[in-house]
């Protein structure tokens, strides 16, 4: 502590670089030991001196490269500290506002000095410069680079981690980080620039100054929301996107695919005004701003799925120019474009499109560019997805192409992948009863179990993809895999054997950077786990396969119990909720076939709850519950055999604990959510509102399991769900005055159908609660499936506790009939013929379990007898015609005409 004051005290102009330096760390040691270990009584000291320690961290930002990286990594670690205790955290929002606009311009200062080294080649049009770029590659300054990056991260994580501060009162530190962000956007690596024809160039660079600003400006706009990003970004974007110089066009372009997924909210509204911007820059003369501007309309069609895909009418021209432009380049980022726009398209819409764009795409198919031709055989591949079974005239045009190219000696193993994928594809989506057909399906499993025996195990991602073709020809064509069993089971049980390639590093250790695709969370605040990504596709995969055979008429008896023990071992992925997900879903069709599931239950049923129980991310654990409700559907009433009721009770405590915190959150949601609408903090709203729509899911998912274990958990542990799950469906229930319609509604009306269906509530939960509840929710609620699962619950009451009819059957009926009178009630719609058909039956079902005061209900109900839809409404209307006609024949000789109608 005597040092660091000593240090304090010295003037920067007085000491060394290593000094100033060694002052930087040491500030760094003291807030990291206050925020990992709060409880030592330095919070005062470090409060006290933490206005210096930012006037010199701030000096250092502005200083020499080294002593930016230094002073960077005390500014990324703010949050942490800031978390560390209240009074430090009052502390920052104190001091951080005085220095935030020098950290901006201290940061763009240095990604200014950094352009300054920058060869002409990357900023300038000119071909002769190329090799003054190559020496300098070479020469390159990697301190200097290690600055930019620095900087550009910590611009993303001050906004992330203060953006309410930021939003409020800091644009200042916006506006120069973002012009900072925007100089290097327009960069552009030579390698890229000079080689159209030959899109795979030796030329290659690491180090990317505008992926790395384009990174930063896509974290800021998400962290601070649309409504600040786009008063400080978008005037300068348009100042851009009017510019002579193409690098400020092309910066503009890629700008606005960087910020689409933050703004989302404020850029929809005036989307088509958006496109009539971004579009004619297909059309511009340099092939890098057509390219940024394609890149920028991929990127959209994705963040802004699906209503871009409404604007196909505004799009479609455009695309097919760049489809049949001069450059392969462009061409193939057009492909490219297609591929992402046929995610959220529908095949209605594309039929208006599809024989042009098709024409189109199978002429690129026969590019000689190998880049090229492989966008297009994919977007090929897209397109026939989404046609489904109209896909069938392109197969004589696409069969022979793709057969040409799989039997070519040299072909390049990503293109044989395309070729797989489109052929698979194609076949996938016709009659299987052709005969040309089944020759070319036989012929493509032969090449598949060819590359598979060739693949090794390591290229996780490839014998991924290889499945999935496998499994699109095993659909439409049965029994092909039969007599290749004695090699593919081999296969899959090496796979499914494989450790997955899984490190454990410390947060203060560099991340992994080896060059392949790593997943990374955290599992504690000092260590975080780092996994392959293709080793987690590959084990869904081999799952998804196992499990597809499974349910297929395969032969597999003979190899169930070597399989089983992979199989259930991999519910043990505590870290993988993919992997487990898929096992688990492998497990329910093993379930069925196996002679001794009960057996197998009794193994895996301590695994999922062992995984249920560890503390993870709400997203996680709908995954788990979805899991664990499909193997009880799976067993069904053989679960109490395999699962003893100790075992039921140790789950159902695990359960109880994630639906409080559930219930908790919500809470804590609410009150947010309030005071974030009573400040006006439009992007805040809007992410506590994303956190609460995962929060809801997980409550929907518990819900959809209660229902399953209502089915089939008895005695005491039945009782258990009750006491459980009536109280919190109450609690909810007190909430009714606030807006009815959220994300919730339906889901505690559906728990509340399933609790009335299994008899579990008494009377009085009933009657005080649940029906005035229902009744709340037809007479206030404008959503009809909200109301349809209303109804659905009054139906429900009236079968399964007709005691209560008599007393409240007036109340019942004037609730079923007031949807009736509601705007926009037209059974032409499906949700409201859906409630149609509930009203009906729950109207049916009160007429058959009273009579005393049923012919004024009659009387009644009758004007507004709906007009039948369709066959099913037929059948119910008649069945309920003929108990009305049985039992109240003097009301309804009234109506006969109506009913001859």
């Amino acid at each position: 502590m005597d040092r660091i004051k000593k240090q304090d005290d010295i003037s920067k102009e007085d000491i060394s670089l290593s000094t100033r330096n060694h002052t930087v760390e040491s500030i760094i040691f003291w807030t990291d030991l206050h925020s990992t270990c709060p409880d030592l009584p330095i919070t005062n000291f470090v409060d006290s001196h933490f206005e210096r320690w930012m006037e010199y961290v701030t000096q250092t930002v502005q200083q020499e490269d080294q002593l930016c990286v230094t002073g960077t990594q005390f500014l990324k670690n703010l949050s942490m500290f800031a978390r560390s205790s209240e009074q430090s955290n009052v502390r920052i929002k104190e001091v951080l506002p005085k220095f935030l606009s020098c950290i901006g311009k201290g940061l763009r200062d240095h990604v200014q000095a950094y352009m300054t080294q920058l060869p002409s080649a990357m900023t300038r049009d000119e071909p002769h410069l190329v090799g003054s770029w190559t020496n300098w590659n070479r020469e390159r300054n990697p301190i200097s680079e290690k600055v930019v990056t620095e900087c550009l991260d910590v611009m993303a994580c001050l906004c992330e981690d203060f953006a309410s501060m930021i939003r409020k009162n800091e644009t200042e530190f916006l506006e120069v980080s973002v012009e900072g962000i925007f100089m290097l956007l327009g960069t552009v690596i030579p390698s890229a620039m000079w080689h159209f024809d030959d899109l795979t160039s030796d030329e290659t660079r690491d180090f990317n100054e505008a992926e790395l600003s384009e990174e930063a400006l896509d974290r800021i706009s998400i962290a601070l929301g649309g409504k600040v990003t786009l008063q400080v970004v978008e005037p300068s974007i348009l100042v851009m996107l009017q510019a002579e110089d193409w690098h400020q066009r092309r910066a503009g372009l890629l700008a606005y695919s960087m910020i689409a997924e933050g703004c989302r909210s404020h850029l929809l509204p005036r989307l088509p005004q958006l496109l009539q911007t971004i579009l004619p820059f297909f059309q511009d003369h340099n092939l890098f701003v057509q390219n940024a501007a394609i890149t920028a309309v991929a990127q959209m069609a994705i963040d802004f799925a699906p209503e871009l895909q409404t604007q196909d009418r505004l799009l479609f021209p455009y695309l097919y120019q760049a489809l049949k432009a001069s450059s392969p380049v462009v061409q193939t980022h057009a492909c490219r474009c297609v591929i992402n726009f046929m995610e959220k398209y529908d095949c209605e819409s594309l039929l208006s499109f599809e024989e042009d764009l098709m024409k189109i795409l199978i002429a690129l198919c026969h590019s000689p560019h190998l880049d090229l031709r492989r966008a297009a055989i994919s977007a090929v591949s897209s397109v026939i997805h989404i046609l489904d079974h109209h896909s069938f005239k392109y197969y004589s045009q696409m069969a022979p192409l793709l057969r040409e190219s799989m039997l070519e000696t040299a072909i390049d193993p990503r293109m044989m992948d395309q070729c797989m994928e489109c052929f698979s594809m194609l076949i996938f989506r016709q009659n299987g009863s052709d005969d040309d057909l089944q020759k070319d399906a036989k012929h493509l499993m032969e090449v598949l179990m060819q590359e598979i025996q060739n693949v090794s195990p390591h290229c996780e991602t490839r014998v991924a993809h290889l499945l999935k073709c496998m499994t699109r020809i095993m659909h439409t064509v049965d029994h092909l895999l039969d007599p290749y069993l004695e090699s593919i089971i081999p296969f899959l049980e090496g796979l499914l054997q494989q450790p997955p390639d899984i490190k454990i590093v410390a947060n203060d250790e560099v991340a992994m950077e080896d060059g392949r695709e790593w997943v990374s969370m955290a599992i504690s605040e000092e260590r975080t786990l780092y996994l392959r990504a293709g080793s987690i596709e590959a084990k869904v995969e081999v799952l998804s396969f196992t499990g597809f055979l499974l349910t297929k008429e395969v032969k597999l008896e003979a190899y169930l119990p070597r399989l089983i023990p992979l199989i259930t071992g991999l519910l043990d992925y505590m870290y993988l909720e993919g992997v487990r997900k898929a096992a688990i879903e492998c497990v329910r069709p093993l379930l069925h076939m196996c002679p001794n599931r009960v057996e197998v239950m009794t193994s895996v049923w301590p695994r999922m709850i062992r995984a249920a129980s560890v503390e993870t991310e709400k997203s996680v654990q709908v995954i788990q519950l979805e899991c664990i409700g499909l193997a009880v559907a799976a067993l069904e009433y053989q679960f109490c055999e395999a699962v003893n009721e100790v075992a039921q009770f140790e789950w159902l405590d695990v359960l109880h604990e994630i639906l409080s915190a559930c219930l908790k959150d919500r809470e804590g949601h609410i009150t947010d959510m309030k005071r974030a609408e009573e400040d006006g903090d439009e992007a805040e709203f809007e992410k506590i509102g994303k956190l609460d729509a995962v929060n809801a899911d997980l409550f929907d998912e518990i819900v959809v399991l209660n229902g399953i274990q209502l089915k089939y958990f008895t005695g005491k542990t039945s009782q258990r769900l009750h006491q459980m799950i009536t109280p919190a469906l109450t609690g909810m229930i007190s909430q009714a005055g606030l807006p009815i319609v959220d994300a919730y509604s339906s889901h505690v009306l559906c728990a509340c159908d399933d609790m009335i269906d299994a008899h579990l509530l008494t009377l009085d939960e009933l009657t005080k609660e649940f029906l005035p509840y229902f009744f709340h929710v037809i007479y206030n609620c404008p959503d009809w499936a909200v109301i349809h699962a209303a109804v659905y619950g009054l139906g429900a009451i009236v079968i399964n506790y007709p005691q209560i009819v008599p007393e409240y059957s007036q109340a019942i009926c004037n609730a079923l009939m007031y949807p009736y009178t509601l705007p926009g009630f037209n059974p032409e719609y499906e949700e409201v013929a859906s409630l149609s058909d509930n009203i009906i039956s729950a109207f049916m079902k009160l007429t058959s379990v009273t009579t005393d005061p049923i012919d004024t209900l009659v009387d009644q109900w009758m004007p507004y007898f709906p007009p039948i839809q369709d066959e099913l409404e037929m059948n119910v209307m008649d069945d309920l015609l003929m108990v009305l006609f049985e039992k109240h024949y003097e009301v309804m000789c009234k109506y006969t005409d109506k009913v001859r109608a």
